[in-house]
């Protein structure tokens, strides 16, 4: 089976990270090591022209040259956000030319000593893709630990799973701290995954956001959903890890004091069509071999997710009737403030304003509606609020929550499905259709 590694570097911090501390480190007997002289594998390596000479010339980069065929070049043109995504549609293009399976690479993750071998493993045995849980770290305090621990003059020391487990919950990133339900956690805009402490033994998590670290491109367009896809549930199979930076945030972290119908909500509004399956799935994250106590926290976490589906499915299929929606509010004003105008009407419902919480919005005028700011919401000259904004949708929830407004309530989002006069609405997320 032809097998391509894939990395994307984007920026000086994720090259310096790669070069200096990840590509060290999968550089060990079981993850690229395992692969030396292997027929058929390839490593293949972007970045943007200014920084290719650089990353190919350095010792570690062609030490890896020596050991599997390696490639490196600039994706095709276009905006710094979506850098990575680019490489990777270039890689799954070229996977899929090539019949190849994919490993992704991250710039910032570091693995498990068998890590990668135990991922061509799951190739070989049929599987179109392999997903996991990747906490992050915190990049402060555990890439010197690491080093320290990991890194000798004669080359990298390899790191069991149990090992990089056992330091990098001493390393745990703010926001993955903030996420463990049993120390009173949150929910927030940048949750990827749910954690319960199972006292000092570890954590079982549960993902939002399950992170492709293995793909079949060929596979995809053959067979049906879910099949074939695999989640690895445990650190001594297969442990990765994020390290982040936590001293610069990309945005204000706001959050949600965790609970079954919180977890519904989220559910509810994702677009993922797999997350309750994902969900479903505890992943153990741990330093030693199993007690007993690991069966108690499974079964408290299985409780709040079970509650959580089963609130969502309600939400799912019995949407609030919303008859006596006369006027509403539309949180939001680009282009899914447009689309939720377009909902509005087809409702039959009049929109009052738009709301922006940028003051540089406020005073204008879309579609001949003014924007406002959140202040306007006190006139309550609406009956629902339909928050329309994609990137700020956890904010504004959060927003709206703060100020004793009830989800399906007082406001819902311009995706769900809206009951009015007996008839079911809702838009296609893909197309902005609207259906009946």
């Amino acid at each position: 089976m032809n097998l391509h590694f894939v990395t994307a570097l984007s920026g000086e911090r994720s090259i310096h990270l790669f070069l200096k501390i990840i590509l060290p480190n999968l550089l060990t007997p079981g993850n690229l090591l395992a692969f030396a002289g292997a027929k058929n594998v390839s490593y293949k390596l972007y970045s943007a022209p200014e920084n290719l000479v650089d990353i190919t010339s350095s010792q570690i980069f062609q030490e890896l040259g020596k050991i599997i065929p390696t490639s490196a070049k600039a994706p095709m043109s276009g905006s710094p956000e979506d850098f990575v995504d680019r490489c990777h549609e270039e890689a799954i293009n070229e996977a899929r030319e090539a019949s190849a399976a994919l490993i992704f690479l991250f710039a910032d993750t570091i693995w498990a000593d068998g890590a990668l071998k135990k991922l061509f493993d799951h190739c070989l045995a049929g599987a179109r893709s392999v997903a996991m849980a990747v906490p992050d770290l915190d990049e402060k305090t555990f890439v010197p630990a690491f080093t320290m621990r990991f890194t000798r003059s004669e080359g990298p020391v390899p790191a069991s799973g149990r090992e990089l487990a056992r330091l990098a919950l001493a390393h745990l990133h703010p926001i993955t701290k903030s996420s463990i339900v049993s120390d009173g956690g949150h929910i927030s805009e940048l949750t990827d995954n749910l954690y319960w402490r199972v006292g000092a033994e570890g954590l079982i998590a549960r993902c939002l956001r399950r992170q492709a670290v293995m793909l079949r491109p060929n596979a995809l367009s053959d067979t049906p959903d879910n099949c074939g896809e695999r989640i690895v549930t445990d650190t001594d199979e297969i442990a990765a890890f994020r390290i982040a930076q936590s001293d610069k945030p990309p945005r204000k972290l706001l959050r949600r004091k965790f609970s079954p119908l919180r977890l519904a909500e989220h559910l509810h509004t994702s677009e993922d069509a797999n997350i309750g399956a994902t969900l479903g799935t505890a992943i153990r994250i741990h330093t030693d071999d199993i007690s007993g106590s690991w069966l108690a926290v499974e079964k408290l976490s299985d409780r709040s997710v079970s509650k959580a589906l089963s609130v969502a499915r309600i939400m799912d299929e019995f949407p609030k009737p919303m008859d006596h929606v006369k006027r509403v509010a539309v949180f939001g004003s680009g282009a899914g403030g447009l689309a939720a105008t377009r909902l509005a009407g087809r409702c039959g419902w009049e929109v009052s304003h738009y709301i922006d919480n940028n003051p540089h919005m406020w005073g204008k005028h879309i579609d001949g509606r003014s924007v406002k700011g959140p202040e306007s919401l006190n006139n309550q000259d609406y009956e629902l609020i339909v928050v329309s904004s994609e990137p700020g949708k956890e904010a504004i929830f959060e927003q709206l929550t703060d100020m004793g407004l009830k989800y399906r309530d007082d406001f819902i989002y311009f995706h769900d499905t809206v009951c009015v006069n007996g008839f079911e609405i809702f838009i296609d997320c893909l197309s902005d259709s609207y259906y009946e």
